[in-house]
């Protein structure tokens, strides 16, 4: 709901990092670090994406990435993180 003014089943956690305070914190706040969660949302067809609503002052853009990409796109902390929650999330296991 905070990002992107909808809410998404949550069907798994995924993946759980721990970022360091040395690192820039989005939320502006005095902390030691921050733990970050990545869930699994489901899969979303062409519907309930053209209902993303992007509030104001916060993310300006969104876009959908082939994997492979993650590493040109993202921090390496943030490529991992994402690659180890697909990979949970592909895991029979993880289902």
């Amino acid at each position: 709901m905070e990002e992107l003014e909808g809410t998404a089943p949550v069907v798994q956690c995924l993946a759980v990092g721990w970022v360091p305070r040395q690192r820039q914190c989005a939320c502006r706040h005095a902390v030691s670090g921050e733990i970050l969660h990545v869930f699994n949302g489901g899969t979303w067809d062409d519907v309930r994406i053209g209902e993303i609503r992007l509030p104001p002052g916060g993310i300006t853009a969104i876009g959908f990435f082939e994997p492979a990409r993650h590493p040109d796109l993202l921090s390496s902390p943030d490529a991992r993180r994402a690659l180890s929650a697909l990979r949970a999330r592909s895991t029979p296991a993880a289902r």
